[in-house]
């Protein structure tokens, strides 16, 4: 895991985010749950700095889809309400039509509000927020022995399984500082997002990013700098380093979980173990080296262990279709008699003669033959680095 270093909140004076957002206030629905009402591109604010506060229609419009679109994926996401045009121009690179968005969420509270507090010296707000968000969010965890560590403990696991999602999809979200790092583990604030087309690990979606600190493959490594900030404003509550630092720490197993259990579904590995991370990884490794179309495969895939086409790879698909096998041969080797007795087709010296239908037919029911289903049939389907970040995780 990549070691944390410098942002700009690490200066006492300095601030996060372009200040346009303006929270008008609480509404509880008829259900009984409270969601917060903010506006964003109303204005300055106390904290716009330089800017004008002020949105255009394009990127708000975007917003507006996207928290739709994330939703409809299952993933934790902020929503919109409604986009107004203002009918004033906003003044960026070019001349563009003004908008205002209302976004509403169960809560707006980031890390950067925590960090806002404590990076002032002023304790006794950084505790009236945390017992708020307690009290507001987290009330499972108001009777633990230790409340503040059982409320990182929560904040880690509900971002952990956050950015499992995203990777999941293929998902950027361009500007992972702390002020765009959601309490509640949703996904705040659509800048220059992205969903990856050509898979590329390393991708960045932000053209002001140049060093690639916010890259997709890097996004695991930036949650933990985040929740590192977070045990940072914490630790005089929490009143122990060692706590605090061995809460974080859990985020190291904590994510690798989530992760591959995410990526395992998607392969349809129904008991995943950790000895299925390097299937994983070998197949974002192909599926880098082809610049495959992220989702298109997988919706390919699914459609044709589903009964589809005999062949998923059509298109761009097509040069690294049937090539590979070899890297594969010990994984053949290695599987236990029971299960290589229904490929009659697979040799030693890695020849094919199954489609994936015949495979699948032959071994139904068979234990384990989810790890080495999709590799014996089309084994170039395998693809990209297990992301950097999790490659960077200690082995656990």
């Amino acid at each position: 895991m990549e070691q944390p270093r410098a942002t700009p909140l690490s200066d006492p004076a300095a601030l996060l985010g372009d200040g346009r957002a303006l929270l008008l206030g609480e509404v509880v629905d008829p259900e009984g749950w409270r969601w917060d009402v903010q506006l964003k591109g109303s204005g300055r604010t106390p904290f716009s700095r330089a800017g004008d506060g002020k949105a255009a229609v394009g990127p708000m419009l975007r917003e507006y889809v996207m928290g739709e679109a994330m939703a409809a994926l299952g993933i934790p996401t902020t929503r919109a309400l409604a986009v107004v045009a203002t009918g004033a121009p906003v003044l960026r690179e070019t001349e563009l039509p003004g908008a205002v968005l209302t976004r509403v969420a169960a809560s707006h509270i980031r890390v950067g509000t925590f960090q806002f507090f404590a990076a002032r010296g002023d304790q006794a707000q950084v505790r009236k927020l945390a017992d708020y968000t307690i009290a507001r969010h987290y009330p499972q965890v108001a009777g633990a022995e230790s409340p503040y560590v059982a409320l990182f403990d929560a904040v880690i696991g509900r971002q952990a399984r956050l950015i499992a999602q995203w990777m999941g999809v293929g998902f950027i979200h361009g500007v992972m500082n702390t002020d765009n790092m959601s309490i509640l583990g949703l996904t705040l604030d659509y800048g220059p997002f992205q969903f990856l087309d050509g898979f590329d690990p390393g991708h960045i979606c932000n053209h002001s990013d140049s060093s690639g600190r916010y890259a997709f493959n890097r996004q695991p490594n930036v949650a933990y700098w985040n929740l590192f900030c977070l045990a940072q404003a914490l630790l005089p509550l929490v009143g122990d380093e060692d706590t605090a630092v061995a809460a974080l720490e859990s985020y190291k197993s904590v994510f690798p979980r989530e992760y591959l259990a995410r990526m395992a579904a998607k392969l349809g590995i129904t008991e995943p173990v950790a000895d299925d991370l390097p299937l994983v990884q070998d197949l974002l490794d192909l599926l880098a080296s082809g610049r495959v179309d992220y989702p298109v495969f997988w919706r390919r895939l699914s459609d044709h262990v589903a009964g589809g086409p005999a062949d998923p790879v059509t298109g761009q698909l097509a040069p690294i279709h049937y090539t590979g096998l070899r890297e594969w041969e010990p994984t053949l080797r290695e599987m236990p008699s029971e299960v290589r007795q229904y490929l009659p087709g697979i040799t030693p010296e890695g020849r094919r003669a199954h489609t994936l239908t015949d495979l699948l037919h032959h071994v139904h029911g068979v234990k384990g033959i989810e790890r080495i289903r999709f590799a014996t049939s089309h084994p170039r389907y395998f693809s990209e680095r297990l992301i950097d970040a999790c490659a960077d995780l200690p082995k656990v």
